[in-house]
């Protein structure tokens, strides 16, 4: 558990990941077999363990740690200790070794973990689920403002379009030319402390639109809330 055995730790590391650190890999190959009976070219799946060649090193530093336990947690001796971190990536899994010792695998890395590396400090092990790319959808809107995002002055999309509209996500903007939700750099107005009756004065109106009953509520600036209004339709 020091930084005296670089090629000691790199090399215990890469013989975990292959050998039982990493999923197997899945792929497609030809039915021998069936082949050599009837010279048709069947396809099959089959898996096997990675090899060297499907694994890649990217990120290994000397990382200091509180006590000789590393990023393990438990018990250990109470003495700041220096250890190489290795990160390891195969398809699109991670693996990370504390001192050549494997410490988890996470599945869909998310950026905060591809930022950790950068800054060459690594969660420890209680702390590594934070590191998992989530899965859950975000929570859907239930109103969304009349006028277009631009109006607010939101960050268009990547691709330049200013053009966008609400997304049925919320904290999303959708883009019709990438037919994409996204999220934009900058909310706007929304990113000031505007007050309402100014914004209003500025030509800008909170009115909005709910969208399960197709009602549009005007903005009140005395009352600081939404009125409900006699319409229907879509929003602009």
């Amino acid at each position: 558990m020091s930084t005296e055995t670089p090629l000691e730790n790199l090399a215990a590391a890469l013989a975990h990941a292959s050998y039982e650190g990493f999923s197997e890999i899945f792929y497609q190959d030809r039915d021998w077999e069936h082949f050599q009976k009837t010279k048709e070219d069947r396809r099959i799946e089959k898996r096997r363990r990675p090899q060297m060649r499907d694994i890649t090193v990217v990120g290994m530093f000397p990382q200091t740690w509180g006590s000789t336990a590393l990023g393990f947690g438990g018990i250990g001796g109470a003495a700041m200790t220096t250890a190489y971190t290795i990160v390891l990536e195969c398809g699109r899994q991670r693996a990370v070794y504390f001192g050549g010792r494997f410490a988890y695998l996470v599945d869909q890395p998310n950026q905060a973990m591809l930022d950790d590396i950068t800054k060459q400090q690594m969660a420890k092990v209680g702390e590594s689920k934070k590191y998992e790319r989530s899965t859950k959808l975000p929570e859907k809107r239930e109103w969304c403002y009349v006028i277009p995002p631009k109006v607010f002055e939101v960050a268009p999309c990547d691709c330049g379009n200013h053009e966008t509209m609400w997304s049925e996500y919320k904290g999303k903007i959708w883009c019709p030319i990438c037919e994409k939700d996204f999220t934009p750099q900058h909310n706007g107005v929304f990113d000031d402390q505007i007050p309402a009756k100014l914004a209003t004065i500025l030509g800008l109106s909170f009115d909005r639109y709910i969208i399960a009953t197709g009602v549009v509520e005007k903005y009140d600036t005395k009352q600081l809330g939404w009125v409900k209004e006699v319409r229907t339709g879509n929003a602009i």
